[in-house]
C-alpha cells in the first residue's frame, strides 16, 4: 500500500515529491504527521 503511494510521488519532475519519499524511507513519517497528510 505504501509503496503504490511511494511510486505515485517519485516523480522525476516533483523534487518535493522525491524528498517526502526519502523522509518517509527513513522513518520520519512516523513522527511527521504533515508528511503522513501529503502522502493520503
Amino acid at each position: 500500500m505504501i509503496t503504490g503511494q511511494h511510486a505515485c510521488l517519485n516523480v522525476p519532475d516533483d523534487k518535493h515529491g522525491t524528498r517526502v519519499v526519502t523522509a518517509s524511507y527513513r522513518g520520519e513519517l512516523k513522527t511527521r504527521p504533515d508528511l503522513q497528510a501529503r502522502l493520503r
